[in-house]
């Protein structure tokens, strides 16, 4: 392979900068921490669930320039040219010099993406009952379909730099969706709560 390898958003040719993965990585954060919103928001109360969302995005973008710039310096190192740097579990094999990192931390990563994934399936598949409601879907079957309908614009974003741009978007969504909830939940608090804000 080429001296950098495969970069973390494609080819070393093409690779992503780090303001692009910094969205590609507030994008997963953001939205699998939405999933959980709602029983967070009334927990914590309007006031500490804004402070905490805002408080976080800077950790979570230091921590996304950080992993763009392990990379580059690992790319540029003499005993790591040549070698794969495509995965997470890749980077942490050259980065700690232990064979048995790479699928230790691979392992750590995509295991927690896959219960990850597996929630939005379940999201999706209760979205689209909720959409037809009128019909007789069990959870398994509107999971299926769900499935089905996001094969096209899964197969149509062959790379990661491909994603940049639909995970903007989805993080501008949610933020919105944030925001507005945050509103409801301040207007309509009860009317025995509707003073305390939950600052401590």
């Amino acid at each position: 392979g080429s001296p950098g390898g495969t970069g973390v958003g494609g080819s070393s040719r093409e690779g992503l900068r780090w303001g692009a993965v910094a969205w590609l990585m507030l994008s997963d954060i953001v939205g699998t921490s939405v999933l959980t919103f709602s029983g967070v928001a009334e927990t914590l109360g309007w006031a500490l669930t804004g402070l905490f969302i805002v408080g976080l995005f800077p950790i979570s973008l230091y921590v996304s320039v950080l992993m763009a710039r392990t990379r580059r310096l690992l790319s540029e190192d003499p005993l790591v040219l040549g070698r794969p740097l495509g995965t997470m579990g890749e980077v942490a094999r050259c980065a700690f010099r232990a064979r048995c990192s790479g699928p230790i931390v691979e392992a750590a990563v995509y295991g927690y993406t896959l219960l990850g994934q597996a929630s939005y399936l379940l999201v999706l598949g209760t979205s689209l009952q909720q959409a037809f409601f009128d019909e007789p879907l069990c959870l398994r079957t509107a999971t299926v379909l769900a499935m089905l309908a996001m094969l096209l614009p899964i197969c149509a974003v062959r790379r990661l730099s491909d994603s940049v741009a639909i995970c903007f978007f989805n993080t501008l969504l949610i933020v919105v969706v944030i925001v507005l909830s945050l509103v409801d939940i301040a207007r309509n608090a009860p009317e025995g709560r509707a003073g305390h804000t939950h600052w401590v």
